[in-house]
């Protein structure tokens, strides 16, 4: 396959048969699919430091999009491989737990508790925090629209506030779903999202209503999960069609960038169609890259996406709250004494990416990895091994998860 820009892929002669990654096996490409989403993140948010990267920088938030896609695709293939096993809820609550609530509920105590009695709140960027309540228990997407809640430095944690609803309901919704009608109900539960965003614009109810409801942004998470049900259920649809969806949604959303000059995510033919476009490009991108052995997938193996999308999680959660201090204060009080201007982009950006990666390292290795480890005292037979949540667990069949 030959990878283009954005992505998509042109099928080589003969592609293998799409399949699962085979028992213990660890799908190495997909943490690069990981790692390319929170590096469109990173450079949608931080300055871009010189002008070939902008466009990056302009369209890097649909890698929210592409973390979406990849989650409702990992999770599904672990929860549909084990609704017959032991322990189903238990197993893949406590898991999801000890990835999610250590770094989330540790960076609310730092940020919350800690660093707003050390250094001026303007500095962190929570000058305008009255309630830390939407991010506690997770409804900050919703607070954002009904009430106007938006630290600076705790923007991005919408999504995270999506990710953790489905986690909620969705293992209930594949348990007792015959797993012969779980496509039917997939596909009706994104039709329902995208319809709910057509009303919110024909209403004219405002726009963040479209992008930061969970009911609004279900339909990625679930596109993914129906690209792991199609693997499934029926190993040769996604050979025969996800690469011709991924080129066409490509080709369409192409257009829409050059018709509305740029893919902008509040504009509004992004806010409607837009989305589920963009989903699908996205499962066809991780089909590619997990569940076939050609260039995409050799791509995304590379081993700067993979080691990004190893910390990826940390990244997420810290990379506003450390360029809100090199923006307010960093920049302002050092790089003037260095001859820079306080908001040099390029210094700037390499100081928050590198301050951001620093972190994420750390906390991987000295506060995340103990919780991880406990992870192996709640697995379940019959998941197959993805992603680098810690070394080592024993054996599994299904998809091991490290989401966003």
């Amino acid at each position: 396959m030959t990878t283009q820009k954005g992505g998509a892929a042109i099928p080589e002669q003969n592609p293998p048969q799409a399949q699962l990654i085979p028992t213990g096996n660890h799908v190495r490409a997909l943490d690069g699919v990981r790692g390319a989403a929170i590096l469109l993140v990173l450079f949608f948010h931080f300055p871009a430091p010189c002008a070939w990267l902008r466009p990056l920088t302009s369209t890097g938030w649909c890698g929210v999009d592409l973390f979406f896609v990849l989650s409702g695709y990992l999770i599904t293939g672990i929860l549909y491989s084990s609704t017959t096993k032991a322990h189903y809820f238990r197993n893949f609550y406590v898991r999801r737990c000890l990835r999610i609530f250590p770094l989330y509920y540790g960076f609310m105590a730092l940020t919350l508790l800690i660093l707003p009695r050390l250094v001026n709140s303007y500095w962190l960027g929570l000058e305008t925090l009255n309630d830390g309540g939407p991010l506690l228990l997770y409804y900050s997407n919703y607070a954002s629209v009904f009430i106007g809640w938006g630290p600076v430095s705790l923007g991005a944690f919408w999504s995270l506030a999506v990710e953790e609803h489905f986690y909620l309901f969705w293992p209930m919704l594949v348990r007792v779903t015959p797993k012969n009608k779980l496509l039917a109900g997939c596909a009706i539960i994104a039709l329902l999202a995208l319809l709910s965003r057509l009303a919110i614009t024909f209403f004219k109810v405002t726009w963040l209503a479209a992008c930061y409801f969970t009911t609004s942004r279900v339909d990625s998470l679930v596109v993914g999960a129906m690209t792991a049900i199609v693997i499934q259920q029926h190993p040769n649809w996604p050979k025969r069609w996800m690469t011709p969806i991924g080129s066409t949604m490509l080709v369409t959303l192409s257009a829409i960038a050059i018709w509305r000059h740029g893919l902008i995510f509040n504009d509004w033919p992004m806010r409607t169609f837009g989305y589920s476009l963009l989903a699908l490009l996205f499962a066809s991108v991780v089909w590619l890259a997990g569940a076939t052995r050609g260039r995409t997938s050799r791509f995304f193996s590379n081993p700067v996406l993979v080691i990004f999308g190893k910390y990826s999680y940390c990244l997420y959660v810290f990379h506003m709250l450390v360029l809100t201090v090199c923006e307010r204060w960093l920049g302002p009080h050092l790089f003037p004494v260095l001859g820079w201007s306080a908001n040099a982009p390029l210094p700037l950006f390499a100081v928050s990416m590198a301050a951001s990666f620093a972190i994420a390292c750390l906390s991987w290795r000295f506060y995340e990895s103990p919780f991880l480890s406990l992870k192996a005292r709640f697995s379940s037979a019959g998941l197959t091994r993805n992603t680098a949540d810690l070394q080592p667990d024993p054996p599994e069949n299904g998809l091991r998860v490290h989401s966003l």
